[in-house]
């Protein structure tokens, strides 16, 4: 019966040192584990409506922002959906654009805003040739974009066919072509005089800018959305549908 009593006080002892909340300083990890900042998903910072933040990273608060939009104008197509229902007729639509095949304005702009990226090409060509110098070159590529602006401003005032919408999508068409264009002149005289200094190093060859001055690389640059050129565009594996969308969007 004594040793009996004996072991239960024991372990008694063992359990109530077990479930002690204050540990002694040598039972407490002496060191942080190597991978603690990368496991703990919170750090402790200021609040962004406080001076000691600085005013920056807001990108939480857009995000805020952009969900409740989204949300409120939501619940308003839904609820004019339902009281009034699809008010636009697509027969209608598509027989008006089908009776008049051969005229549509805003399509046709379209079409010939090609023929200002074509040009921008022929002139970053033949500047890297030598035929034209930076400064010719250069003024004609601005009026190039000059005439870029103002070929849909002409065409939309002076055509009473044209829709808003054809008009509208028109502009902004325009507008970020002319801003891509741009990019392209300046990025590529960069390029050329960043070359000139390193072909009087003998570093770099000539011929290295010549490989980027193709159809297939202007094409990319006008795809792709950014507003930024350069010769080579970081790659994923995929195409990231969510960031495409955002980027476009940003446009």
């Amino acid at each position: 019966m004594r040793k009996r009593f004996v072991s239960s006080s024991a372990g008694e002892e063992d359990t109530n040192l077990w479930e002690s909340p204050h540990t002694s300083e040598s039972d407490q990890p002496s060191e942080e584990h190597p991978y603690a900042s990368l496991l703990c998903c919170h750090n402790i910072q200021d609040s962004l409506l406080s001076s000691n933040s600085n005013f920056t990273g807001y990108r939480g608060i857009l995000n805020w922002i952009i969900i409740l939009l989204v949300l409120t104008h939501a619940h308003l197509f839904l609820e004019n959906f339902i009281q009034h229902g699809f008010l636009i007729d697509v027969r209608k639509v598509l027989g008006h654009l089908i009776e008049d095949s051969c005229n549509w304005p805003s399509v046709n702009l379209l079409l010939a805003a090609n023929l200002f990226a074509l040009l921008a090409l022929y002139l970053e060509k033949t500047q890297e040739k030598g035929v034209l110098s930076s400064t010719t070159s250069h003024r004609l590529h601005l009026i190039n974009l000059g005439l870029l602006l103002l070929l849909p401003a002409v065409v939309i005032g002076y055509e009473p066919r044209i829709s808003t919408g054809g008009a509208f999508f028109s502009l902004w068409f325009y507008i970020i072509l002319s801003l891509k264009l741009y990019s392209y002149q300046e990025t590529n005289c960069w390029y050329r005089q960043a070359l000139l200094e390193a072909a009087r190093v003998g570093s770099v060859t000539q011929t290295d800018h010549n490989e980027n001055l193709t159809l297939k690389d202007l094409y990319y640059f006008l795809c792709a959305p950014t507003l930024c050129y350069q010769r080579d565009f970081p790659r994923t594996p995929k195409v990231r549908i969510n960031k495409l969308l955002h980027r476009l969007l940003e446009m």
